[in-house]
């Protein structure tokens, strides 16, 4: 009798350790099915963008935003090697701060405006070379379109897949990707950042608006970024120098 009850304990305990382990992996499937999904995502998403990257001479961009009482527009100006940044910010009395940065592949040279003052910078020497996931690469190198799912080892890609949560969305009547990360290593962070959302055209991997979260003395705020790009549109004009006649010459420190 003993022997049965042993026997019936024995095969109840098994059972219920078959259907904990069976849901055990249909959980380690279904995380996997999530890992296999972002990591697939993310990887076409860094495709497309390294891909437009390096086979576009001609593009703009463009990203603005409002913080702290102040308008922030950053424009970039890609035509063949030239590459052209303008940042510029304005608060609310309208004052104003203007850099604007031309790089050459032998030389950057940097225009600065504050009020009234006009200073520029010329650096001699061989600058970055644009571009992503470069073979055989042997000079430095830098992107100028932001890219959320870039990554360049198996490590940083599994951790990016595993950190970064994703799903569908529209923007503007646009299918996008929202992504939102604490770990991926692309996602810039201030020390007062508490959440931050990118969004990513589904079709052509571009950033179109970032979102972040910032408690700051107590209080939320939200900063909104919002993208805009324009391709085989830039003309010699806009790559120019500003006339270096206006800007007094700085020595480099």
């Amino acid at each position: 009798m003993e022997q049965i009850k042993t026997g019936q304990k024995v095969e109840k305990k098994t059972k219920i350790f078959k259907k904990v382990l069976l849901v055990l992996l249909i959980i380690l499937c279904v995380l996997l099915v999530v890992f296999v999904r972002r990591a697939s995502i993310l990887a076409t998403i860094d495709k497309k963008v390294s891909d437009c990257e390096n086979n576009s001479n001609n593009f703009y961009i463009k990203s603005v935003y409002q913080s702290k009482n102040k308008n922030f527009t950053t424009e970039i100006y890609v035509k063949d090697e030239i590459n052209k940044l303008v940042m510029e910010n304005t608060n609310q009395d309208g004052k104003k701060i203007k850099i604007t940065e031309i790089t050459y592949p032998e030389e950057r040279k940097v225009f600065t405006e504050v009020e009234n003052s006009k200073t520029m910078n010329d650096y001699k020497g061989k600058t970055a070379v644009r571009g992503a996931h470069m073979e055989n690469q042997v000079e430095a190198s830098h992107t100028t379109l932001m890219n959320p799912a870039y990554s360049t080892a198996i490590n940083e890609r599994i951790i990016n897949a595993i950190g970064t949560r994703i799903k569908s969305v529209k923007i503007d009547g646009k299918d996008c990707y929202e992504l939102s990360s604490l770990t991926n290593t692309n996602f810039l962070y201030d020390v007062n950042t508490t959440k931050m959302l990118i969004y990513v055209e589904k079709n052509t991997g571009l950033t179109l608006k970032m979102v972040q979260e910032i408690k700051e003395n107590g209080e939320t705020k939200q900063i909104v970024r919002n993208y805009e790009y324009k391709f085989n549109q830039v003309t010699d004009e806009e790559v120019k120098e500003p006339d270096n006649s206006e800007y007094k010459m700085q020595e480099n420190s």
